[in-house]
């Protein structure tokens, strides 16, 4: 007697002899998993027959229709089991698989074991949608056979030959994934399998499972629409239309591994995720990282050719359209004086690389300001965040600052952008582009800039005021490199070996955002009043700092400490007239991190919260709190605001920003957050944030034992100078 399993050729136990295979559902199962003709004497091991069971558990549907099969083939086990050849003609194996339409036959044949088994089942109809019911037969289409099977195995719902859907269902000639879900249950009956169907079904399961990719575009029902978005950054639909594009294009050339939809996903992961090729082969069941590199190249070739000349560059898009289209009311009124130019904001970013073996451009890629390797593209957007143009990226040396690289563009035309650009049009840049203001003075462009402190502590009223209606546009552009490193690719350290490549990934990613993602903001009806209230207030001059300086407020001595929940007589204000005295969220946003440093806590719903404040003993409702600095543990900041019981009436501050009118510094607004809204909220809000330094070793914090050593070392020392 063989000593062997027949499954997986293990030896048995001394002690054992192992299982017959008798049943005639183990038969088939084993067979067809082992892809052999079953002798009437094998035998299997104990974990095979394990096997067999977990799958029938597994497998709620087709362990009902084994043991069907075993209870009707009961009466000719024994028969079976001695007749190799009628078991032959039972579990011979098709080389060629056939749909489930071919298995399911009306009545079974008198010659083969049959069982019955109660499934949900669709309605069969030649006039009537199987999924929404809806009568129409010059709409309808037949579903397919793989959909019929894919239902019956991922569903348990059995759809009959010949049901009909509405076109309106399907997507490239196959069910959606919302149809997949909105099948409606006609009847619950019994259904009759031949053995023969059941091998057939067996085989579908087994061949379903060997070629399930765990990261599949080419099904429509593959993949949920979070899970494109969570992969790629887009919906289905997006995808689906990013790919109409490029459907037409030669140059993703169709093959096993290669088709147009998996190619771009390929690229796409690889950009959202910042995957290597090695990780992407795995999660693609791709053979190596040179299938993938091939794939995504062909992808990166496909999307330069046929869409991202369409969505990205300033010749994809015109002066005018920039102006009617995607010019906010905020930035008109504010940068423009309210007439029809463009007005259009440019910064620089930094894509970190890796260090080179190459000494010079090791050199030109290392940022003295960063102390890192990196490259720096220039972004040039319009004040609603769309992108006009990505250039570069440029070398990171001193000779690469932003003015230089701005310098570069217009000197060497690059994208024609000196026929681009009219006279008066504006350009909000920051501080870092001060050496190009000239260049751009004598182009005819003008340039917003914020205000240089020049050797000053702090922007005097005028300058503080004039630069905060630049930064009211400029951080459009801020945002739009965030949503640019939202793609994680962008966001970490990129290889060297991708650099040949990276102008046109940024070029893709660019013009996968304009084309699909919405504008940053759009403008509101009440901005033109916001942005007049603005320029009411510039050349107004700052009365609180005017009364510290004229009644000689600076002196301790006329200020008093008490504590915050004594002080009742400050008004209460909403969030929505918060916003109306910052001009803005990044204040408001920036308020409770400033408030938690003052009182030690990050629980500010407490009612043991001792928030620290001074009363002027000369001015009634005029209160001084001294704020941290968020940069440096040397500096604080005295931040005076004057009020009455209903209104806030102006505002002084220390910090470099702190005398401006429009709108008021982070540290006024965490006083007035704090005071007029924030410590009347019963709501708890703890920020996890506030734990995370009590986590981390702190160096500084010494042990008591390292103490008193020293302690002791010391009184030792003395003592013996004493004696």
């Amino acid at each position: 007697m063989d000593r062997n399993c027949f499954v997986c050729n293990s030896r048995f136990p001394r002690n054992s002899s192992g299982r017959p295979l008798e049943c005639p559902a183990q038969r088939l199962f084993f067979s067809i998993r082992t892809m052999k003709t079953i002798p009437h004497n094998a035998r299997i091991c104990f974990n095979c027959r394990n096997v067999y069971r977990e799958w029938k558990s597994k497998n709620e549907a087709f362990r009902l229709i084994m043991e069907h099969f075993e209870e009707k083939s009961g009466s000719r086990e024994r028969t079976l089991s001695h007749n190799s050849e009628s078991m032959d003609s039972i579990i011979e194996i098709s080389t060629t698989s056939s749909s489930t339409s071919s298995c399911h036959a009306n009545k079974p044949s008198v010659e083969e074991p049959a069982v019955e088994i109660r499934f949900d089942r669709v309605a069969a109809s030649h006039h009537q949608c199987c999924i929404c019911r809806a009568v129409d037969p010059n709409s309808t289409s037949v579903i397919s056979d793989e959909d019929r099977d894919l239902i019956f195995m991922r569903q348990h719902i059995f759809v009959p030959k010949g049901a009909r859907c509405c076109a309106k269902h399907l997507e490239n000639k196959r069910l959606s994934y919302e149809s997949f879900k909105n099948l409606i249950i006609y009847d619950n009956e019994l259904i009759s399998f031949t053995s023969d169907e059941i091998k057939s079904l067996l085989l579908k399961y087994q061949s379903a499972l060997e070629s399930e990719k765990q990261i599949h575009f080419e099904q429509s029902s593959s993949l949920t629409d979070t899970d494109y978005y969570n992969l790629i950054g887009l919906t289905k639909p997006q995808f689906d239309k990013l790919i109409s594009f490029i459907s037409d294009s030669n140059i993703i050339h169709q093959s096993a591994n290669r088709s147009v939809r998996t190619a771009i996903g390929l690229l796409l992961c690889k950009l959202r995720l910042g995957l290597s090729n090695h990780v992407l082969s795995s999660l693609f069941q791709m053979n190596n990282k040179k299938v993938v590199s091939r794939a995504i190249d062909s992808a990166r070739k496909a999307l330069m050719a046929n869409f991202v000349p369409k969505n990205v560059g300033f010749h994809h898009i015109d002066r005018d359209t920039i102006i009617k289209n995607h010019t906010t009311t905020i930035a008109k009124e504010l940068i423009g004086g309210g007439r029809d130019v463009a007005i259009v904001v440019a910064d620089g970013t930094y894509l970190y690389v890796q260090k080179s073996r190459n000494n010079i451009f090791q050199r030109r890629s290392f940022s003295i300001h960063k102390h890192r390797s990196l490259l720096k593209p220039m972004t040039i957007v319009s004040t609603t965040g769309y992108i006009i143009s990505v250039l570069g990226p440029f070398l990171s040396d001193s000779t690469n600052n932003d003015a230089n690289i701005l310098k570069h563009v217009f000197f060497n035309n690059m994208e024609d952008v000196l026929n681009w650009f009219e006279e008066e049009d504006k350009l909000v840049v920051d501080r870092g582009f001060r050496d190009c203001l000239n260049m751009m003075n004598r182009l005819g462009i003008e340039v917003a800039m914020p205000s240089f402190l020049n050797g000053k502590k702090q922007f005097d009223v005028g300058d503080a005021n004039r630069s905060r209606l630049v930064t009211k546009v400029r951080w459009i552009v801020e945002s739009v490199n965030g949503r640019l490193k939202q793609f994680k690719f962008f966001n970490q350290t990129i290889q060297n070996s991708l650099i040949p490549h990276l102008k046109d990934y940024l070029l893709i990613t660019c013009a996968i955002i304009n084309y699909f993602k919405e504008a940053l903001i759009k403008s509101k009806p009440e901005d033109r009043e916001l942005a007049a209230s603005m320029l009411a207030l510039v050349n107004k001059r700052n009365e609180v700092q005017d009364m510290i300086l004229e009644k000689n407020l600076l002196s301790k001595t006329v200020w008093k400490k008490i504590d915050s929940s004594n002080y009742l007589n400050f008004p209460m204000l909403s969030e929505e007239e918060l916003r109306e005295i910052t001009f803005g969220v990044f204040q408001i946003k920036r308020a409770r991190s400033y408030a938690e440093e003052h009182i030690l806590t990050t629980d500010l719903s407490s009612t043991v919260i001792n928030y620290e404040l001074q009363t002027c003993t000369k001015i009634p409702n005029l209160i001084k709190v001294r704020m941290q600095s968020v940069h440096s543990r040397r500096k604080s900041y005295e931040s005076t605001i004057h009020h009455s019981k209903d209104e806030i009436k102006g505002w002084y501050c220390t910090c470099p920003d702190g005398a401006k009118v429009v709108g008021c510094c982070s540290h006024i607004a965490s006083v007035i957050w704090y005071l007029a809204y924030e410590r009347f909220q019963s709501e708890e809000r703890p920020k996890p944030s506030g734990t995370y330094i009590s986590l981390v070793d702190d160096s500084i914090v010494l042990s008591d034992f390292y103490d008193s050593s020293e302690a002791d070392d010391s009184d030792d020392d003395t003592n013996d100078n004493e004696h």
